[in-house]
């Protein structure tokens, strides 16, 4: 059980920094001009592959009987 909870921590990480990765590019992006499209394409990219590893690192929910 104790695994368990700290896959699920791991997991709620890796969504954290996906989340905080998106919102400093957008916020970057509102105060510079150095960002480029590609720049912006690369951290999507990365935002979502992060946010895979996140959810399939959360174990799915067990029913109890």
């Amino acid at each position: 059980m104790k695994h368990r909870e700290r896959r699920k921590e791991i997991g709620k990480m890796f969504v954290d920094v996906a989340k905080y990765l998106i919102t400093a590019v957008f916020v970057g992006r509102l105060f510079t001009e150095g960002l480029t499209f590609k720049m912006g394409i690369f951290a999507l990219a990365a935002v979502a592959i992060i946010i895979l590893i996140g959810f399939y690192t959360i174990p799915p929910e067990k029913e109890e009987e």
